[in-house]
């Protein structure tokens, strides 16, 4: 449960802004929307976390020590033990986001959210995923830290692996495990997009690479969602392979989000060499398929005027 101490993603550097690290929620962050990404890591203003990540945060946390009890002794923690262990990481994490953090907002769709009745919601899927899914592999790694550099650039990303694993019955396969906490199951639209190596097959490919980085070589991804409802607790596991190809796709992504960074940097330290910047600031606007993207703010384009100023 101890919290990590992230170095910062924005530094100064012989009297400018340099771009340190990056992770792959603060480059998707970027790509979304490069105002919010401004505001978060340059400004370093603090927003309250939305309930949902606060909740997977903890969920997290007593699924990891579940694998790190297992791979330091041989058994999972027990059914009680993982309760606990997760009641007490509710707690401490409630503590730092409201010391370090910006808080959480507690509000979904204008109604507030009962806290105590999503503590022991989460507490009971926790224990109950214990009970049914955590023997269909033996973990070999949790939270496998990895780091990525490239030529040519003093940034790095960071990246966190949250379980390699064996199937039962297929040893030297390493597959590289992503939990998910949701509320709804994977769409056929979702799943044909991470088969076909869209947008959201980022995420797996760059962590393949990461394992490769470690000297773990992926034998397949999968999503381990835990879905949490109204109709109750179910699992919603979905492997699938990710070709090379997706890697050097997830690689270049990475890289044309990080040339957008700078140039927002050059602008800001005030670079003539990036006055033609050529329009890098994303527009973002309200359509059907994104609308989360404009809950960043209140306003369409706020992010494109804002940064053309600078």
């Amino acid at each position: 449960m101890s919290r990590r101490k992230p170095e910062p993603t924005v530094i100064e550097q012989n009297g400018g802004l340099t771009l340190n690290k990056l992770s792959k929620s603060s480059a998707s962050l970027a790509a979304d929307c490069l105002f919010a990404w401004y505001l978060k890591y340059v400004l370093k203003i603090k927003f309250p976390m939305d309930y949902t990540l606060f909740r997977g945060i903890v969920g997290h946390d007593g699924l990891e020590q579940n694998n790190i009890t297992k791979i330091e002794t041989g058994d999972y923690l027990s059914y009680d033990d993982i309760q606990q262990y997760t009641a007490e990481a509710w707690e401490q994490q409630l503590s730092f986001s409201l010391e370090d953090e910006g808080g959480i907002n507690w509000e979904s769709d204008g109604e507030r959210i009962n806290q105590g009745r999503e503590k022991d919601a989460l507490i009971d899927q926790v224990g109950d995923y214990r009970r049914k899914r955590a023997d269909f592999w033996t973990p070999s790694a949790s939270e496998e830290r990895f780091e990525l550099r490239f030529k040519n650039v003093d940034w790095y990303l960071e990246g966190y692996i949250d379980v390699i694993a064996q199937l039962e019955g297929q040893d030297n396969h390493n597959l590289v495990v992503d939990y998910k906490f949701s509320g709804s199951k994977l769409t056929k639209p979702a799943k044909e997009d991470l088969l076909n190596m869209q947008h959201p097959a980022i995420e797996p490919a760059l962590y393949q690479v990461g394992a490769r980085s470690r000297g773990i070589e992926p034998g397949g991804f999968q999503y381990e969602r835990l879905v949490h409802n109204k109709k109750g607790l179910s699992y919603d596991p979905f492997p699938f392979a990710v070709p090379s190809s997706a890697e050097k796709g997830a690689l270049r992504w990475l890289k044309s989000v990080s040339d957008m960074i700078q140039a927002l940097l050059d602008a800001l330290n005030g670079t003539p060499s990036v006055s033609n910047h050529g329009g890098f600031i994303p527009r973002i606007s309200t359509y059907p398929g994104e609308r989360w993207k404009c809950r960043r703010c209140e306003y369409a384009d706020i992010c494109t005027k804002e940064l053309s100023k600078l």
